[in-house]
């Protein structure tokens, strides 16, 4: 009798972790793509950027964005013209808690691979503007992997 209430309680279990993950494939993943995308591809901003894929972990917490494209947009009036594909970037140790709660997002290490842009610079004595961000940054190791200028 207490094995078949064992074997019920471990069913019921992997079948709710089975559950979390086709839900997290189906709704999360997207949402997180698109969040991502409407935060790159404000009004203000002169870039298209794309995500292809992405890839959530849960321990760590992390995340991989796929074949992330750049672009400069049609009615382009800054300094700087850009177009390129980064590969992969892996983003690993996120703190969850502060990202949430605080607007900290602290990120242990960040790996882009397979990175090719092409960029133009209209004139080196113009300034950039600078992007202003409503949450706090920290990011601890940034490492880059076949970076083609």
């Amino acid at each position: 009798m207490k094995n078949k209430k064992y074997l019920k309680i471990l069913i019921v279990t992997i079948v709710a972790v089975l559950l979390i993950g086709f839900i997290a494939a189906l709704i999360i993943k997207p949402l997180i793509r698109k969040k991502l995308e409407a935060a790159f591809n404000r009004e203000n901003s002169d870039y298209i950027v794309t995500i292809d894929k992405v890839k959530i972990s849960i321990i760590p917490a992390g995340l991989e964005l796929e074949k992330v494209s750049i672009d400069t947009k049609k009615d382009f009036s800054g300094i700087l013209d850009v177009k390129g594909v980064i590969g992969s970037i892996q983003i690993k140790g996120i703190n969850l808690i502060k990202a949430v709660f605080r607007k900290d997002l602290i990120i242990r290490k960040m790996y882009f691979s397979e990175s090719s842009f092409k960029v133009n610079i209209s004139s080196p004595r113009d300034a950039l503007v600078p992007i202003v961000l409503p949450i706090n940054i920290t990011i601890g190791i940034v490492l880059f992997d076949k970076v083609n200028l």
